[in-house]
């Protein structure tokens, strides 16, 4: 019943899933659920929860951007946890470049594991800390499309995103309602890591899914090298216009 469903959502979100890419969420859910009895990777139990506050959560987005703006793009999930929402946009864009980026080490080796299983050669993980990769050539403003989905406060996830995108890129933010505000203190910050505000989407909620806002920022020169600020100040002193 749940994948069936999916499938509807996602057909109206403009996504016809196969059979196989169906099977690959029923096979998701199953690990995560089994992991998540280990090691603490959701406090959502329940396979139509998982499925709707999850899966089709992160699809989401294709309400928000069409599926034609996402292919033949390189993506960067921050802070990814259980996967979300790097793990579900791999599934449906098979020939995308998808990097999770996890510090936590049982989060990692679930994710190492869980792709193993789902056969996804187009999705990599990388353990690190966003401030120190986000230094590195080989990750710095080098991808198409960051997301955040469950990563921190606004004012700190633009810190540790926005360096890892490319100019002409797009930075995109799984955010609640109480983003509203926070973005009216944000636009020099904003400015100041090279980004600027494209468009706040906003999405009613239903019974299964909370309301939500992407906000979504084009990025349109570079990062000054002094951001992200090093390990740990980012949660200490958030930069706030």
């Amino acid at each position: 019943m749940v994948q069936k469903q999916l499938y509807d959502i996602a057909l109206d979100f403009g996504v016809k899933l196969n059979n196989a890419q169906l099977d690959k969420f029923k096979l998701y859910y199953h690990i995560l659920s089994d992991w998540n009895n280990k090691i603490n990777l959701t406090s959502i139990e329940g396979e139509e929860a998982i499925y709707f506050k999850h899966f089709w959560d992160s699809l989401n987005i294709f309400r928000a951007r069409s599926l034609d703006f996402f292919k033949k793009k390189s993506f960067l999930d921050v802070g990814t946890g259980g996967g979300f929402p790097g793990l579900p946009l791999g599934i449906v864009f098979p020939q995308n470049k998808i990097t999770l980026l996890e510090s936590r080490g049982k989060k990692v080796d679930f994710l190492n594991s869980l792709l193993k299983n789902l056969e996804l050669p187009n999705v990599s993980v990388v353990k690190g800390r966003a401030e120190d990769l986000a230094r590195t050539d080989t990750f710095r403003e080098k991808f198409d499309v960051v997301f955040s989905r469950a990563l921190a406060s606004l004012p700190i996830s633009l810190e540790l995103t926005l360096p890892f995108c490319r100019i002409g890129g797009t930075t995109i933010f799984y955010k609640g309602k109480s983003v509203t505000k926070e973005v009216t203190k944000l636009f020099k910050t904003i400015d100041l890591l090279g980004g600027s505000i494209n468009q706040l989407v906003e999405l009613e909620g239903n019974e299964s899914l909370p309301q939500r806002i992407f906000v979504i920022i084009d990025k349109c020169k570079q990062t000054p090298e002094k951001f992200p600020r090093r390990s740990g100040i980012p949660q200490k002193r958030p930069l706030i216009d």
